[in-house]
């Protein structure tokens, strides 16, 4: 991978977790991306998430059965978007929501990897009230490496992912709501 990562949070599957305090603007959001690298072996988990109840939440993580999962919820099963993925190395993924044509897009090292439709127009009105980093479903703690996690109420472009993923450092573009650079002492 282009990226060349200094320093990141390594997550040890037990009890290590990022609790975010509350990002207003993913409440009632009708687009928005979630972004980041991780690193992980396999049968791990490693990703982030906003997430109330199985029926409530936002997830982007790369799972145990070694798939990456997007998805966007608000009150209802809506279709995650996934992909597998087995280089163990850092890899870039990201997720996009657009409330307006009912459709989330999975990005795998600035590839579009899978698209799902049947999604909600908008997120729930609590759920930027629960963002977490190294934690997945709720209750399932990472264990791998999670770095430059960024957030953003609007649907990226697929030449901005790519952007993001060939920027061969620890990069994010303008327009973000959030960033954590997981190391470096600098958060916004």
């Amino acid at each position: 991978a282009p990226f060349a990562n200094t320093k990141s949070l390594l997550f040890d599957g037990v009890d290590d977790r990022v609790d975010v305090s509350s990002i207003s603007s993913l409440n009632n959001a009708s687009a928005l991306s979630f972004s980041g690298w991780v690193k992980k072996t396999s049968g791990n988990v490693a990703g982030f998430e906003c997430y109330t109840t199985a029926q409530d939440r936002i997830i982007l993580y790369w799972w145990s059965d070694n798939k990456v999962y997007f998805s966007v919820r608000n009150g209802s099963n809506s279709p995650a978007s996934s992909s597998l993925l087995t280089i163990y190395d850092w890899n870039h993924i990201c997720g996009t929501f657009d409330g307006g044509t009912n459709t989330i897009k999975l990005y795998i090292n600035g590839v579009l990897v899978n698209t799902q439709i049947s999604q909600p127009s908008v997120t729930s009105a609590t759920i930027g009230n629960n963002f977490h980093i190294g934690l997945s479903n709720g209750s399932i703690y990472s264990n791998g490496n999670i770095d430059e996690v960024s957030l953003y109420d609007s649907e990226l472009s697929a030449s901005q992912i790519n952007d993001i993923y060939n920027g061969g450092a620890p990069t994010t573009i303008s327009g973000a709501i959030a960033h954590y650079k997981m190391g470096e002492d600098a958060t916004f």
